[in-house]
């Protein structure tokens, strides 16, 4: 839950034990108590039994303020070593603001869009790292590796308001169930959630780097994406896909990369893993037909890829400026094979929920059928916003300064 602030309840908590305050601009200290984090997102496979994609935003976490600390070890001369620190906090960690979930909790769905109040009760917290020597300006710098962040709360409680579309009883009774089963599904979401987003926090690789053109890829924006089958596929739809981002990406794992030698012409590809789901959440408008069934509608949607592998292949061609040859790619390709496919389209029909639920049910028991169909569509739509992201990096610099010595 905290995964997203952890770098900042990192510092401060190194500080704390030295009697530091809880805010201090002279070491870069942010304020802690309320720690405000710009996303936490939590995203489980099919392969758990909470298989949910959760996005927090505009949240505020209160409560570090009653942080002590009980054991520091490390943290001596030698940065290479482990450092831990333990802490407790008393009463509760609160994270409050507005979400939008999705999903299933065993065999129970679940979906709702507004405000939100998750509390650790009396959490003991205990961070792990060793350092790595970074220099910069002939001083040496301490980088974070091997983050890890066990956590243990007392309990745990869960509320979302206006779960289902504001259906009160239903609402209820899964904030009651999540509530009654605190501990099975904390224990599901901390397998993954804290230590691979805190990894991914700490290199900094999905914020964007501007020194390389590299925009921010989670979320990465997508303006618009258009999916549509002409009539002689089953999957008669056109959706237009507007104001959305797309979510997750910050948890891929590069499991191949051939090319990117210095011959720019040859082919270039990269292997990506993403564990969990990769969501594309906004608005959409849709009309046409699925098999026999006709479906329209327009609202906001949740469209998730889970466990999925994406392929990229390019070549290279040379694009001379000013005496200076860059790389333009060509030949772009962008294949993408999901475990599973979650289809969430809300305000199906003006609204009408019962069709509107039977229709998100048949496109996700249908998802593979669907998908395969539509796969060309998405695989072009979704390659083009991919390859802007990468075509942009390689106009900073002439391609032989890559290789420079």
């Amino acid at each position: 839950m905290l995964a997203l602030s952890l770098k900042y309840l990192l510092i401060g908590l190194v500080c704390a034990s030295l009697k530091a305050e809880f805010r201090a601009n002279s070491i870069n200290l942010s304020q802690l108590d309320p720690l405000t984090p710009n996303k936490i997102r939590i995203s489980q496979g099919t392969d758990s039994p909470v298989n949910i994609n959760i996005v927090w935003t505009n949240n505020k976490i209160i409560g570090l303020s009653n942080a002590v600390v009980t054991k520091v070890t490390g943290f001596g001369e030698d940065l290479t070593k482990k450092h831990s620190i333990a802490f407790k906090v008393h009463g509760g960690v609160s994270l409050v603001g507005d979400y939008i979930v999705s999903g299933k909790i065993l065999i129970l769905p679940i979906q709702g869009e507004g405000k939100s109040n998750l509390t650790l009760v009396d959490p003991t917290f205990r961070i792990e790292f060793s350092g790595a020597a970074e220099e910069k300006n002939g001083d040496i710098y301490m980088k974070l590796r091997n983050f890890r962040l066990p956590i243990e709360p007392k309990s745990m409680i869960y509320k979302f308001d206006n779960l289902f579309n504001g259906d009160k009883a239903l609402g209820d009774n899964m904030n009651k169930f999540l509530n009654e089963n605190w501990k099975e599904i904390f224990n599901e979401l901390v397998k993954f959630s804290p230590n691979i987003h805190m990894r991914n926090i700490l290199r900094n690789d999905y914020i964007g780097d501007n020194s390389i053109n590299l925009s921010q890829v989670d979320p990465l924006i997508a303006n618009k994406i258009h999916i549509n089958q002409g009539s002689d596929s089953p999957v008669n739809i056109n959706v237009v896909l507007t104001n959305n981002k797309i979510y997750g990406t910050s948890n891929a794992v590069v499991t191949k990369v051939t090319g990117f030698g210095k011959d720019l012409a040859k082919k270039h590809s990269i292997t990506i893993r993403v564990p969990g789901g990769v969501s594309l959440l906004g608005d959409y408008v849709l009309s046409g037909k699925v098999l026999i069934l006709p479906i329209q509608g327009e609202g906001k949607s949740n469209l998730t890829l889970v466990n999925t592998v994406f392929s990229i292949d390019f070549a290279g061609v040379a694009d001379e400026k000013d005496g200076e040859v860059y790389m333009k790619l060509k030949n772009f390709r962008f294949h993408v094979d999901p475990q599973s496919f979650i289809f969430q389209f809300d305000n199906l029909f003006n609204g009408d929920k019962a069709l509107g639920d039977n229709m998100n049910k048949f496109l996700n028991e249908n998802w593979k059928e669907i998908f395969n169909e539509l796969r060309a569509s998405i695989e072009k739509e979704f390659g083009a916003v991919v390859e802007k992201v990468i075509g942009q990096v390689y106009t900073k610099y002439p391609y032989a300064k890559y290789f420079n010595e």
